[in-house]
């Protein structure tokens, strides 16, 4: 499988007050935004849309649900995980000023690296909605100054300008260590929750 590993650095055009945990924020952010840039029949929900098997949006946000064959042993339907991973900003600050600089990743996997502009142009966006508490009232707003990739400029913030990706990096497992593993350790840097059985 492709991955794609993006990088969107930024800066405040105004004060922005945020969480301590930005992962939940940003998230629901970039689909609000996603949804607005590339919905077409402006619908709440995507199940019953016309269009929603090449939806930008819900083929990135809200993956299609797999119904079970009618002679499957397992009845349950079952939701695919979503093409891709956010990584906030490693900082826990809160209280931002103007002209002060955030940066979050974003890694994409298989065909939907090909939605690249349509994630630039929704992160922009993000930025003129505004980010964080108050920001209907015009506070946290941030302008995108580049996104790159393996170290090269894919997007220049000042040019607008969207540039030829890199070739994409295909996923592949590590090779197990040669001697047995008796124990594993996990560091949990963000909030976590876990679910199994649809039951968290």
């Amino acid at each position: 499988m492709l991955v794609g590993k993006y990088f969107f650095h930024c800066r405040f055009t105004s004060p922005a007050s945020l969480p301590a945990f930005k992962g939940s924020m940003l998230r629901g952010a970039f689909g609000h935004a996603l949804k607005k840039v590339v919905c077409a029949l402006r619908r709440k929900t995507c199940a019953d849309c016309l269009l929603s098997a090449t939806c930008v949006y819900s083929l990135i946000f809200e993956p299609h649900a797999i119904r079970p064959d009618k002679d499957s042993d397992n009845p349950k339907t079952t939701f695919p995980p979503h093409p891709y991973v956010l990584q906030p900003p490693a900082d826990n600050g809160r209280a931002y000023a103007m002209d002060d600089a955030f940066s979050f990743g974003l890694t994409l996997f298989g065909k939907n690296n090909d939605f690249l502009p349509h994630i630039v142009y929704a992160v922009e966006q993000m930025g003129e909605a505004g980010l964080g508490r108050q920001a209907g009232n015009g506070c946290g707003r941030f302008a995108m100054a580049a996104v790159e990739n393996q170290d090269a400029t894919l997007y220049d913030g000042d040019q607008k300008i969207l540039h030829q990706t890199l070739p994409l990096q295909n996923l592949a497992l590590q090779p197990p260590p040669a001697d047995p593993v008796n124990s594993l350790t996990i560091r949990l840097l963000t909030p976590r929750r876990l679910k199994h059985d649809n039951r968290f």
